[in-house]
C-alpha cells in the first residue's frame, strides 16, 4: 500500500513563512496590545475652531480611561497635533525621553506634536481628558 504525501513546492514553504511572519510580530507585540486594550477613548468633541487671526484650527477633545497597573511605552497620542492634558483623576507617571513625572488629579500638561508618551498607573485607575490641537 502506498502512501501519498503532497508535493514539496515553493508555494508550500511561501505559505508557511508567510504564516510565520504574520505571527512572530503578534507574539513580539503580545503584551503592548493586552495593555493597549486596557486604554478606552472616548470623543467628547471635535471640529475647527476660528481664531481672530482668520485663521482655523482643528480641534478634538477626547476622555480616556486607563486602567491600573497599565504601563505603556507609548501613549497612542495624535503625532500631527499638540496635545494638552488634563488629569481629571487618579494619579499616574508620565516618561518623556528619560524624564519620569508622578502627576496627580487636576495637573495639566502638554506634549508637542510628534513627541512621544509613555505612562505608568499604580493600582488604581486615571482619567484623563486630552486636547489635540492641530
Amino acid at each position: 500500500m502506498s502512501s501519498w504525501r503532497a508535493p514539496r513546492s515553493p508555494s508550500r514553504a511561501l505559505l508557511l513563512g508567510i504564516l510565520a511572519l504574520t505571527l512572530a510580530p503578534s507574539l513580539v507585540v503580545g503584551q503592548t496590545d493586552r495593555q493597549q486594550e486596557r486604554v478606552t477613548r472616548y470623543e467628547l468633541a471635535a471640529g475647527q475652531l476660528s481664531l481672530r487671526s482668520g485663521n482655523t484650527v482643528g480641534v478634538a477633545i477626547e476622555r480616556w480611561m486607563l486602567g491600573g497597573g497599565l504601563r505603556l511605552e507609548r501613549l497612542p497620542l495624535d503625532a500631527d497635533a499638540t496635545a494638552v492634558l488634563h488629569l481629571r483623576g487618579g494619579r499616574l507617571t508620565t516618561i518623556v525621553g528619560a524624564q519620569r513625572v508622578v502627576r496627580s488629579e487636576g495637573d495639566y500638561w502638554t506634549v508637542p506634536r510628534g513627541q512621544a508618551m509613555g505612562v505608568e498607573t499604580d493600582d488604581d485607575s486615571a482619567v484623563l481628558e486630552v486636547t489635540f490641537i492641530r
